[in-house]
């Protein structure tokens, strides 16, 4: 993987970050995000922070990743 988007301001001032974390088990380097929360103005939580697992549950982690990355529902499926 390569660089990633960690955080965006609006100008504004409001601020949203996201955490990543490797997915455990991926054949290739891969990050998820694991957890996004957003800043007003004042530097206070606007929304409840989100919390994602990267690890893959029932085949699938929240990114879609998982199995063998590819399968017959999958939009992008080779």
């Amino acid at each position: 993987h390569g660089p990633v988007i960690t955080r965006v301001a609006s100008p504004l001032g409001a601020v949203t970050e996201i955490a990543y974390e490797e997915i455990p088990g991926s054949p290739v380097p891969a990050l998820a995000a694991t957890r996004l929360r957003t800043l007003d103005d004042r530097g206070e939580l606007a929304a409840p922070e989100q919390r994602f697992s990267p690890a893959v549950e029932e085949g699938r982690a929240y990114t879609g990743a998982g199995g063998g990355f590819a399968g017959e529902d999958d939009v992008f499926d080779g």
